[in-house]
């Protein structure tokens, strides 16, 4: 928004670059929780299902309306393996938990 106007603000105002891991990461935190309270709380899976809808519109307007295209190229052959990778260890450190309370529940 500030990119379109010429203003003392547009002046004064760096262009903020979109940070792909960051907000990478942030998805993996929330489909933890989702993983997570499956089973605790059905209602706490719903709610986040809810809010990663909300967040997927408000990072897609905030990609095209207020960042710029990061200076440094994004290496996804590197990272993609390293995503996947927490997202299992995320998968299985959610499933432990679980897995105990299933287990000492028969």
């Amino acid at each position: 928004i500030v990119r379109e106007r010429n203003s003392f603000l547009k002046e004064h105002v760096d262009d903020i670059e979109f940070p792909i891991a960051t907000n990478v990461l942030e998805v993996q935190y929330a489909q933890a929780i989702v993983w997570l309270g499956f089973y605790y709380a059905p209602l706490i899976s719903a709610t986040m299902i809810f809010f990663l809808i909300i967040l997927f519109y408000a990072k897609k307007f905030t990609l095209f309306y207020n960042t710029v295209p990061p200076t440094k190229v994004f290496r996804s052959d590197r990272r993609n393996f390293v995503f996947q990778t927490l997202l299992l260890l995320t998968l299985v450190l959610t499933t432990l938990p679980i897995g105990y309370t299933i287990s000492r529940c028969t």
